[in-house]
């Protein structure tokens, strides 16, 4: 495989991601684990994974930051080779979920109501992120200009605002001062992370690469979970119910220092051929894991039951989603042998 073709720590990268994300769609075994016991060793643990986790859709706006936005291409090209490429995902992809749920007996088929569901993203809720692909894909002419005209103290700057948007501001917004009404324009999550994205592939000297500056990444990432920790047992404790809100607050730390770990230690460390393989293999089987999710863990939900015969809950939870991966990636990669298929995964 080409280093040309694919970079194996993006690669790597999208495997992060897709387990992120699958653990994210693991309900109270998993992702919800710290709202279900009263063990406070359990909920601190389960609530820094979680927090952790919320890094997955974020890597893949990342990935596509670093990939598209230093590309050069006219606007037809665009969107006759992208945007009408998750079109087809979009409408083919809800078709086929809302099949399967009139077979399931779910839901009763109307034509209005398929229409009106796709238009709405309402057939299936982790097809969101499709949509919002999509609005980043008609984006991307407007995305590459900013990317390139933003100096690298922009870069800084936007990162220190968007920081201050998500994580100060809620901080203090649960003081005496309550809410305070500053509107930071900027700071959209789909605008933001591709563009840091960009940043870390493109714009960061050689020099400024080290293993210091990694180290100072995940430490301050790590401080950064400790952070939405103390964030979410306070609204526990404050409001007497469990919120998601409290596991965001800092997570642009754990994102951004994954993203350069990953970058820092494949660009430097020599991988054999063949777990470079692998990496790149899988990594490239991760949209279409995302893609049949669903249905994997509905005809493979029974290989949870059984690990939790010969393992602790939480252990099994997370056996079952690297086994989810294995699957999905499985059939992805079989899928990925039809033609048309293939330029769709």
């Amino acid at each position: 495989m080409e280093e040309k073709k694919r970079l194996v720590y993006l690669d790597a990268l999208r495997i992060i991601a897709i387990l992120c994300v699958i653990f994210n769609h693991s309900g109270a075994n998993g992702y919800f684990l710290y709202t279900t016991t009263d063990n406070l060793i359990i909920q601190i643990v389960s609530i820094l994974i979680s927090s952790f986790c919320k890094i997955g859709v974020l890597l893949f706006f990342m990935i596509s930051g670093a990939l598209l936005l230093n590309k050069e291409e006219s606007l037809k090209d665009i969107y006759l080779k992208r945007v009408l490429r998750y079109v087809i995902i979009i409408l083919l992809f809800s078709f086929i979920r809302y099949v399967y749920l009139v077979q399931d007996g779910q839901i009763t088929f109307y034509w209005k109501d398929l229409i009106r569901k796709i238009t709405t993203g309402q057939i299936y809720v982790p097809y969101w992120f499709l949509y919002s692909y999509l609005g980043f894909l008609m984006s991307l002419p407007l995305f590459r200009k900013l990317a390139k005209a933003l100096s690298n103290k922009d870069y800084i700057y936007l990162f220190i605002l968007y920081v201050i948007n998500g994580g100060v501001l809620g901080i203090l917004a649960r003081t005496f001062l309550g809410q305070i009404v500053i509107s930071l324009p900027f700071v959209a999550d789909m605008l933001v992370y591709p563009l840091f994205g960009y940043f870390l592939a493109h714009r960061i000297p050689k020099e400024k690469e080290t293993l210091k500056t990694v180290i100072i990444a995940c430490v301050t990432a790590f401080i950064g979970l400790c952070i939405n920790v103390c964030v979410t047992e306070y609204d526990h404790y404050a409001f007497g119910d469990w919120s998601e809100s409290g596991l965001l607050p800092f997570v642009v730390f754990s994102a951004v220092a994954v993203f350069f770990a990953a970058k820092y230690f494949f660009e430097r460390v020599s991988v054999c051929p063949a777990v470079e393989k692998i990496i790149c293999t899988l990594g490239s089987c991760s949209f279409g894991v995302y893609l049949i999710e669903g249905y994997v863990k509905d005809y493979f939900g029974f290989i949870q039951q059984l690990l939790r015969n010969i393992m602790p809950n939480t252990l099994a939870a997370l056996f079952y989603l690297l086994c989810i991966f294995l699957i999905g990636s499985a059939v992805t990669f079989i899928l990925k042998k039809i033609p048309l298929i293939r330029k769709l995964l």
